[in-house]
């Protein structure tokens, strides 16, 4: 609705978040693809193994070895999702969070909220793109063979649509994002408060860099257990897994 002073969409102040949060979206997926593609398979070892090998009393699947293994052709399997689906996946998320931080402020609590607040929405876009990167992703271990964008999109539709997963693609994000907004803001508050020589400086980009690794693999090692369960649930059926369920 309008904004009665301004006379604009609320959502028009926070449109400059849009490309930048796309573009850096994108780059930050394709570069750190492979890496996922990798996480992707170990996280499904688990389940494939004991629905193919009960009795292996191995410390490592063989699917879990080839993730390890694959070369980097491999590794960039779901590529072609990721490409064409990050940039609205990233341009939902940005201007939702700016749009958060307006309603809910920029303390910790605040953030929080709007990290939920962010994810709940993007997670509408996100969820279809990450149902098939990871389906492509983990194609060759699930089926034995390598498969197209479009042959997993009709794969996915036949078994349970795009949107599977989404309430626990929201379960699992929701604590990564409060997690990694809160501690991200409560930081550049620290910093401006205690080392910045003008609170009202920006905090240096060099220093953002650094509050967001540690508060992104803080919440990634909260959120792992969530993870593995969404990936397994986007990503297997009974037949692969007997123990996975829509």
């Amino acid at each position: 609705s309008p904004d009665g002073a301004a006379g604009a969409p609320w959502y028009m102040p926070h449109v400059h978040a849009v490309w930048p949060g796309a573009l850096s979206g994108l780059v930050s997926k394709v570069v750190t693809h492979p890496i996922d593609t990798v996480k992707a398979n170990l996280q499904v070892a688990g389940a494939l193994k004991r629905s193919t090998a009960p009795s292996s009393s191995a410390p490592s699947s063989s699917v879990a070895t080839s993730a390890w293994r694959m070369n980097f052709g491999a590794s960039l399997r779901g590529i072609s999702a990721v490409v064409l689906g990050t940039a609205p996946c990233s341009a939902a998320y940005y201007m939702s969070y700016e749009h958060g931080k307006q309603m809910f402020g920029s303390h910790a609590f605040g953030g929080m909220l709007t990290g939920v607040y962010a994810q709940v929405l993007a997670g509408v876009v996100f969820t279809p793109v990450d149902v098939l990167k990871e389906r492509m992703q983990v194609s060759f271990a699930t089926s034995g063979k390598h498969t197209t964008l479009w042959n997993v999109a009709r794969t996915a539709l036949a078994e349970g649509g795009l949107m599977r997963g989404y309430w626990m693609n929201n379960l699992t994000w929701i604590p990564w994002n409060a997690i990694h907004i809160a501690l991200y803001e409560e930081g550049k508050r620290k910093y401006r408060s205690r080392v910045a020589v003008n609170p009202d400086d920006d905090v240096p980009v060099t220093a953002c860099a650094t509050l967001a690794l540690v508060s992104g693999s803080t919440a990634a090692f909260v959120t792992t257990p969530l993870d593995v369960v969404k990936t397994r649930l986007q990503t297997l059926t009974v037949s692969d897994a007997p123990s996975v369920t829509a």
